[in-house]
């Protein structure tokens, strides 16, 4: 996370985003805008997190996004997965078009910081979710 004030990067944490698979969504402070509107979301912790609102809620699902959005160390294919399986909202506007919700990713990756998160019936959602895309 980057501190807005200071623009310096901060302690990243790691999300489990699906079985096994771990992320960090870490930002270059270069690429922090100067100016943007955020809204501030809780953390379980009881401080902050902006979040910098789009223009629009849903972005196309592309091999890139996960790096666009600072979550290198998730493959978009996993990113597919957890579309797929349903923990991340997500709109099918045309044939081989899918809009991911950046807010309903960003609750996705905050909930998983939980160890408790992948319950044994969240591994079997995200396990028949694997199944039927091969």
């Amino acid at each position: 996370m980057i501190n807005l004030a200071t623009g310096r990067e901060a302690a990243t944490r790691l999300s489990e985003v699906a079985p096994g698979q771990w992320a960090a969504q870490t930002i270059h402070p270069d690429d922090v805008p100067r100016y943007g509107l955020v809204r501030m979301m809780r953390q379980a912790d009881g401080t902050y997190l902006p979040i910098l609102k789009h223009h629009s809620q849903y972005v196309r699902m592309t091999r890139e996004l996960p790096e666009q959005l600072g979550l290198k160390d998730l493959p978009s294919r996993t990113l597919y997965r957890i579309i797929a399986a349903g923990f991340v909202a997500h709109s099918r506007p045309a044939p081989n078009v899918i809009l991911v919700d950046l807010v309903s990713l960003t609750e996705h990756v905050q909930a998983a910081r939980d160890p408790e998160f992948w319950t044994p019936m969240r591994r079997k959602q995200y396990s028949d979710a694997c199944a039927e895309i091969h």
